[in-house]
């Protein structure tokens, strides 16, 4: 019988020695003798730590959380504005919503398409909305349908309307491309960066 030298890496024996004096300590508290009491507070400790950690609570407040020290004071905030007044005489402002006011705007790269064969699939004339293709259609897989966009440094206040798909390798892409009634448009077109504004 021989004996076999072998390299252990030392943080390897680092950890042995760790596991073999946690498991010392493991030893001596299975020594300990408890009685049936001291078992039975044990286990129901035991549970209670595991229901809590499996089926954690959801915090009620009891009383309403203060906001602002001023009682008799009421703020009310609208888009990009905040109205405040004594809580007794306050009224909202009249609001008109206008719908020329941008959800969000971002950065986007543009191209621009026509109603060809090779660059649609075989029915050119009609989008994947079902609508015939006009002036004013977009084509992204980044917005839903209906959506209403604006190119204010490319074309002012001219508004476009998502009504068309992109090929799928477009998916999740920040890609649109622009109908345009002929192909030589579109080239002329190309592509660029231009800000959206979608409403």
């Amino acid at each position: 019988m021989g004996f076999f030298l072998v390299k252990v890496p030392l943080h390897f024996t680092t950890k042995l020695r760790k596991n073999i004096e946690i498991t010392k300590i493991f030893m001596k508290i299975r020594q300990v003798k408890l009685n049936t009491t001291d078992r039975l507070l044990v286990g129901i400790i035991g549970i209670a730590l595991v229901c809590d950690l499996i089926f954690p609570k959801i915090a009620i407040a009891k009383e309403p959380i203060v906001v602002a020290e001023e009682p008799e004071k009421i703020c009310v905030t609208v888009p990009r504005e905040i109205y405040c007044g004594n809580i007794d005489s306050f009224e909202l402002p009249s609001l008109t919503l206008s719908k020329d006011v941008p959800l969000r705007t971002f950065w986007v790269y543009v191209t621009a398409y026509s109603s060809t064969p090779d660059q649609t699939d075989d029915t050119p004339f009609i989008t994947a909305n079902g609508s015939h293709v006009r002036d004013g259609i977009v084509a992204t897989n980044i917005l839903k349908f209906k959506t209403r966009i604006k190119f204010p440094d490319e074309y002012g206040d001219k508004w476009f309307t998502v009504e068309d798909r992109m090929n799928s390798r477009y998916n999740n892409k920040n890609r649109m491309d622009i109908w345009m009634e002929t192909r030589e448009q579109a080239i002329q077109f190309g592509a660029r960066w231009l800000e959206a504004e979608v409403y």
